[in-house]
């Protein structure tokens, strides 16, 4: 999905933060930087559930919550 935003007569797209938890006893959590040519991986590692949590938190409160995607695995399936 293509996110653009009109700035000064121009349209310039809008940086999107994907950031993916896989819920355990481990939890997986990752983050993605899509500028509008495919999202690159620059973060990768285990956290606790809350510390997963509050990073996301952190991405929201600083790029604002339109442009931060979370994806969450449901191992119930």
């Amino acid at each position: 999905m293509c996110v653009f935003a009109k700035v000064m007569g121009s349209l310039y797209w809008m940086t999107k933060y994907l950031i993916g938890i896989d819920t355990g006893v481990n939890t997986g959590y990752a983050v993605a930087e899509d500028k509008g040519n495919g999202g690159e991986l620059f973060e990768v590692r285990s956290l606790t559930i809350t510390q997963a949590m509050s990073r996301t938190l952190e991405f929201v409160v600083h790029y604002g919550k339109e442009n931060v995607w979370l994806f969450i695995e449901d191992a119930r399936q």
